[in-house]
């Protein structure tokens, strides 16, 4: 038995420790063409097994547990002759040879090595050998190769000399002597951990490694004669060697392409003695190697620094990565938890598997690639093209390895011929940045109609057609013109050299007729939001210098430093529409967005880009056209807005304008969409992933943009028939730079091309171009572009600078001079699209808004109980964002609340740019520069709220549990109260409200979002509906007959959702909600007291109104038999009862088991009380015959099973059965008159749309004659 020596073992132990023990396969094949012998290659091969024991030995293990070699004998060699046909090609050879390759070799039960000979024909075979790396490193198999050749020429009877090898003994004895841990060793680690100077092993690469890593791959070419020829020439010239110039070029790409200042390259020393030198064997030690490009040193400065560390390497060469890992742990065991994922390896044998052997002629043909320790590994071949191999795992891009493999040939050009700075070494070549600049296309662009003109044509195409539409109201084109011409001449009055204009308004019919009107009278509009806070909208009215403020009644305007007009009182004046001049400003708007410096910052946009944006949008995006309905559901404080509203408008096409409530309520926004067959839509992320993905007949184009689009939304829209479209553009640049066409094979960061005349370029921090697949900086330029910030001198020099790209045509033409340092990082790929990976500075985006956290951070630390305040955006675990505000109070500072604290930013700041997290800190930790370190913010505690609810009030009715529950699951909080304002408090965000409403119409309570933004705290909103559980589901119209909806023991949603669609338009509802909303916590839960009080609230809410019908379902049928009968006696009404599947168990067992509804996300109390409140309710049912018609609808079908889920017991199935089918003679006796009509399906599948449409039907006819009689 042979022990192991160090490196053996280290090897062995590592591969026993991996799933994958091919990892240290070594292989390498060769072309044989000739008078080739099989039988004495054979020979050759026994006899070099006879010299080199191990290569017929096995490991065990001792009683401890420590490995040894095992020697064989007798033994048979792992030789293995192959025939392949005669048509099979290159490929497919390689790919055998990889299969062969790549079968892990068992130390245990195998012999360390296999040999393959492929015969392709009678002259020509290919020879393949595999090692395992125990036995044999790339040094070693050249080695193996030369011998073997000798050995099968004295075979042949050629006269050669075959030396003698060195013993295994004598190798062993020479390897553990220099790696045992002596002082010196000791003094090695100590200096090498020194000179790493705190660089991680592990460099972060910019791709998702969370894939199945099937096989790794790799990627050839070569450095050519001539290139080579300049390196040598360099190598002599400055004493320096070709593997420090290749180190310094591959660390120069990798470091930059990757974006760390600091690596480490793996990189292997033979350590081979001089005695030792021929000997075939594992013979390497690997080495940690620093490339530190921190300080912009220069290429030469980088040589003498990896000249000083292979120095110091070479004294030390037997120290290996177990003792050195072990010490740097001691300071950081997460930087040092494996060894470096880069690595280098030069020279690499061109000679392994070729053999030098009479009357043959043999040359390297593939060397196969297994599964990869290091993730990206460039191996230098020693032939005369110097090939490269690049080694890389497969969740990186093939382009993105290209990419390397040219970068690190044309900085090997640049620091070979001319010493300069690390990082003005160019990484692309300047074929590659001319491809870029011809990309980048912009030309002149002239608009041959303004929109006003446009707009003025569509009133001449089409007056009639629909302009605009919000909530009941229209506007044709004629009349939208008509009103636009008044807006006008109103503005015109107030004609100044800056002609700026602010609107601040509703959403209303009025609200775009008033940034066209404004636009024809040649003034830049300037939209403010009207929940603007008094400062901030006082000073955008300052800064803008606008002239006239155009507002209207009910919104609380600041003192403003220019004329305020209602808009109200300018659309009752009358105007000769011939006066009107169709001339459009420079400006066409100027949009306020968050600033850096705490101030709002305003971006000016001319008239031109704006023009330009429409064409791209309707012309190049083919977005939009005549045909579409236009959803315009963004504020236009908001440049998102611009899209919807001058595309819509400049195409002929309708705008349909959300109001508030339909902007903030999902359930409203969906009702929307369908109703007014919307075709086109713009909507947040944040939005899309809480509506609905219900079936949008008429949709067929969905913007999304705002904000970065997680995949599962995308997914969510996937396969739907309509365009998804992901959009990215900053408003610096009129609202959309670039877009992509989503598919299911789409990456959701991926944010397309720019649009036609937009240029984009990806540069690092000195301004070069990028090569594909390394993060930059985007900056953008174009036609779109502003010419700037308003008053922002300063951060118009940092933001816009001239374009070092524009081509001469452009210099000519006086386009695309300036491009905008976005602030976002990308990369461009190789088909010109571009990859989103985040921000380069401190601002976010979230639910649509571009906020600036700085801002935020300037108005707390004006705080006089905060010493500093730092913000920053996290993610809960349900996945939504939010601002989270990490503080250090002042020494001995008041109490401080989030409450406080809310009150105080609110003054300032809008909402959405209030942190809803707040945490407090002791310190700060800080970077080696002396700043905040924003990446490793403390964790601190959450800000004490007990202040804010010392006055916790529980829930006490089912819809304050069922919003209390559904709000602690959004905000991830226990104990809300109900009394609480969830804004201030909680720091609800408009799309948790939203999200809130929408699953609160699910469970049966219909609220709007805006009712909770009006009332703040759930008990509020639930009273502000004075007479719920009774309830107008539309709009009261006195023209619309009165159709009462009884829920009974389900709620009006969501159960009720195709019958309320198909009634809404042709009656107005009443809804009498569930029983449950009714007598929840209440003592008397008897039919007569629920009968009782409908009689006492019915009669009023009716005054006035036509009663037309009575409907509901199940037990709400049986409820609506009994109502007719009370309204019909107090002489209020006769209705029509409408009963879908009732059942009349006025002679059923009391205590007989009886289906009802169990709520989904609802506690177990409240479940067990609406259990208590069915049984009683049931039990005090009685029943009388009514004197007026009766349409009694019942399924024919029977279902054992509840919607539910329960599995009822065979009893219980039995009993319910015989209910079913005693329930028509029931309803026969009970009521003679009455109109049976069966329904093809059974009572839990009875609601469906399909039946509600025949049963409509049947209402409807009975209005026709209900109208007509009443007339």
């Amino acid at each position: 038995m042979i022990k192991l020596n160090r490196i053996q073992y280290r090897i062995w132990l590592d591969s026993e420790l991996r799933d994958s023990h091919n990892i240290y396969n070594l292989s390498s094949s060769a072309k044989i063409a000739g008078e080739f012998n099989c039988s004495i290659l054979r020979k050759s091969i026994e006899y070099y097994f006879e010299e080199f024991v191990y290569l017929h030995s096995n490991i065990t293990t001792d009683n401890e547990g420590y490995p040894y070699w095992e020697v064989k004998t007798p033994y048979t060699i792992p030789f293995y002759e192959i025939q392949l046909s005669d048509n099979i090609t290159a490929d497919q050879i390689k790919e055998e040879i990889w299969k062969k390759a790549s079968e892990p070799i068992d130390l245990r039960k195998e012999f360390p090595c296999r040999f393959y000979l492929y015969k392709l024909s009678k002259k020509e075979f290919i020879f393949l050998e595999i090692f395992h790396h125990c036995v044999m490193d790339a040094y070693g198999m050249q080695k193996f190769s030369e011998r073997l050749s000798q050995i099968y020429n004295l075979f042949l009877g050629k006269k050669t000399s075959l030396e003698p090898i060195p013993s295994i003994k004598e190798t062993n004895e020479f390897i553990d002597f220099h790696q045992k841990g002596t002082l010196l060793q000791n003094e090695g680690i100590d200096k090498i951990c020194k000179a790493l100077n705190g660089a991680s092993f592990f460099t972060p690469l910019p791709f998702n490694s969370n894939v199945a890593v099937i096989r790794s791959n790799d990627y050839c070419f070569s450095l050519g004669k001539e290139l080579i020829l300049q390196c040598k020439k360099f190598c002599a010239d400055n004493g320096q060697t070709l593997f420090r110039v290749f180190c310094a070029a591959w660390g120069i790409v990798l470091s930059r392409m990757l974006n760390q200042e600091k690596i480490i390259l793996d990189h292997a020393i033979n350590i081979r003695s001089e005695n030792l030198k021929n000997v075939a064997g594992s013979m390497v030690n690997n080495m940690p190697l620093l490339i530190d490009l921190s300080g912009n040193i220069s290429s030469r400065q980088l040589l003498e620094f990896i000249r000083e560390e292979r120095h110091l390497i070479r004294e030390y060469p037997f120290i290996d990565y177990i003792d050195l890992m072990s010490e740097l742990r001691k300071k950081d065991s997460v930087f040092y938890s494996s060894t470096p994922n880069l690595m280098i390896n030069y020279p690499v044998s061109s000679k392994m598997a070729v053999l030098d052997i009479e009357g043959c002629e043999s040359e390297f043909f593939y060397r196969p690639i297994m599964d990869l320790v290091e993730t990206i590994g460039l191996h230098i071949y020693d032939d005369k093209e110097s090939t490269c191999q690049i080694m890389y795992k497969d969740f990186i891009p093939s382009y993105f390895i290209q990419e390397l493999a040219n970068s690190f040939c044309f900085v090997l050009q640049q620091i070979t011929k001319e010493d300069k700075p690390i990082y003005d070494y160019q990484l692309i070549t300047p074929e590659r940045e001319q491809l870029i600049i011809q990309h980048n296309k912009v030309k002149q662009f002239h608009i041959n109609k303004t929109l006003i003109q446009q707009l003025k044509q569509h009133c001449d195409r089409f007056a009639n057609k629909k302009a605009i539409i919000c909530q009941s109201n229209s506007l044709s084109y004629a009349e939208f013109d008509e009103l636009t011409d008044k807006i006008c001449q109103f503005v015109k009055k107030y004609k100044s050299d800056k002609f700026r204009v602010a609107i601040c308004l509703k959403r209303s019919i009025y609200t775009i007729p008033t940034i066209i009107g404004v636009l024809k009278a040649g003034a830049t509009y300037i939209p403010f939001d009207k929940d603007t806070p008094h400062s901030r909208m006082e000073f955008m009215l300052k800064d803008s210098e606008a002239t006239l403020l155009l507002t209207e009644k009910g919104i609380d305007i600041p003192s403003a430093p220019c004329q305020i007009s209602y808009i109200n009182d300018i659309i009752n004046e009358t105007v000769d529409s011939t006066t009107v001049n169709a001339s459009m400003p420079y400006t066409a708007y100027i949009i306020y967005t968050s600033g850096t410096t705490g101030i709002p910052k305003a971006t000016p946009i001319s008239t031109n880009s704006l023009h330009q944006l429409i064409h791209n949008i309707i012309h190049h995006n083919k977005w939009i056209d005549e045909q579409d309905r236009v959803l315009q559901m963004a504020s236009i404080s908001f440049d998102a807005s611009i899209v919807d509203i001058f595309a819509a408008l400049y195409s002929g096409a309708t705008l349909v304008f959300a109001d508030d409530n339909e902007r903030k309520d999902i359930g409203l926004l969906l009702d929307l969409l369908i109703r007014e067959r919307v075709s086109f839509a713009t909507i947040p992320p944040a939005v899309m992933a809480i509506l609905p993905v219900n079936n949008l007949p008429d949709m067929k184009t969905m913007v999304f943009a705002g904000e970065a689009t997680p995949k599962e939304v995308f997914d969510r829209w996937q396969n739907k028939g309509i365009r998804i479209v992901n959009a990215y553009g900053p408003t610096e640049n009129c609202v959309c730079s670039t877009f992509a066409d989503i598919t299911e094979t789409s990456s959701p960061t991926n944010i397309g091309k720019p649009l036609n005349n937009v240029s984009c370029y990806v540069l690092d921090k000195n301004l070069h171009l990028l090569p594909y697949g390394v993060a930059g900086e985007l900056y953008l330029g174009g036609n779109q572009l502003t010419d700037g910030y308003l008053n922002q001198e300063d951060l118009n020099s940092k933001c816009f600078i001239q374009n070092p790209y524009a081509n001469i045509d452009q210099i000519e033409n006086n386009v695309n001079q300036l491009i905008y340092k976005t602030g976002d990082i990308v990369y461009l790929k190789p088909d010109f699209t571009i990859e989103y990976i985040g921000r380069a500075d401190f601002q976010i985006k979230l639910n649509g808004h571009r906020i600036e956290l700085e801002e935020i951070e300037r108005h707390l630390n004006m705080h006089p109980d905060i010493n500093l305040a730092v913000t920053t955006i996290i993610t809960q675990s349900n996945g939504k964002k939010q601002i989270a505000a990490y503080i250090k109070l002042q020494s001995g500072s008041k109490a401080i609340t989030p409450k406080k604290l809310y009150e105080f930013l609110s003054k300032d700041l809008p909402e959405y740019m209030i942190p809803t997290k707040w945490i407090i800190v002791n310190e700060f930790n800080l970077t080696t520069n002396g700043k905040i370190d924003r990446s490793s913010l403390p964790k601190g505690c959450d800000l004490d709220t007990s202040d804010d609810k010392s006055d916790y009030i529980a829930p006490t009715t089912a819809s304050e549990h069922i919003l209390v529950n559904i709000f602690s699951r959004i905000l991830e909080q226990d104990h809300i109260s109900v009394e609480a304002n969830l804004f201030e408090e909680y720091g609800v965000q408009s799309i948790q409200a939203m999200s809130a409403i929408f699953e609160a119409k699910k469970q049966g309570i219909e609220l709007s979002v805006s009712s909770l933004y009006k009332n703040k705290s759930i008990r509020a909103c639930l009273r502000d509906n004075k007479t719920y559980p009774y309830y107008w589901y539309n709009n009261e119209d006195a023209n619309k007959p009165v159709i009462i909806l009884i829920c009974g023991l389900v709620y009006l949603q969501p159960y009720h959702h195709d019958l309320l669609e198909l009634l809404k338009d042709k009656y107005t509802i009443l809804v009498l909600e569930s029983i449950h909303e009714f007598f929840f916590m209440k003592e008397d839960c008897t039919f007569a007291n629920l009968l009782n009080s409908y009689m006492e609230v019915l009669p009023k809410m009716l005054k006035g109104k036509k009663l037309f019908g009575i409907t509901g379902w199940c037990i709400g049928g049986e409820i609506a038999l009994q109502l007719a009968v009370e309204m019909k006696q107090a002489g209020i009404a006769s209705p029509i009862v409408f009963s879908l599947d009732g059942y009349l168990h006025h002679d059923v067992d009391k205590d007989a088991p009886l289906f009802y509804m169990n709520f989904p996300n609802v506690s177990e109390e409240i479940n067990k009380e609406r259990d208590r409140i069915k049984n009683e309710f049931i039990a005090s049912i009685f029943f009388r015959p009514y004197n007026g018609k009766v349409y009694c609808f019942l399924a024919d079908q029977f279902s054992k099973y509840p919607p539910n889920g329960e599995i009822l017991s065979d009893e219980e199935v039995d009993f319910n059965y015989k209910s079913f089918k005693k329930n028509p003679g029931d309803w026969e006796r009970l009521q003679p008159s009455c109109i049976r009509i069966f329904i093809h399906d059974n009572h839990y599948s009875f609601l469906q749309k399909r039946n509600m449409i025949e049963i409509v039907k049947i209402m409807d006819k009975e209005r026709e004659i209900f109208i007509e009689t009443n007339k």
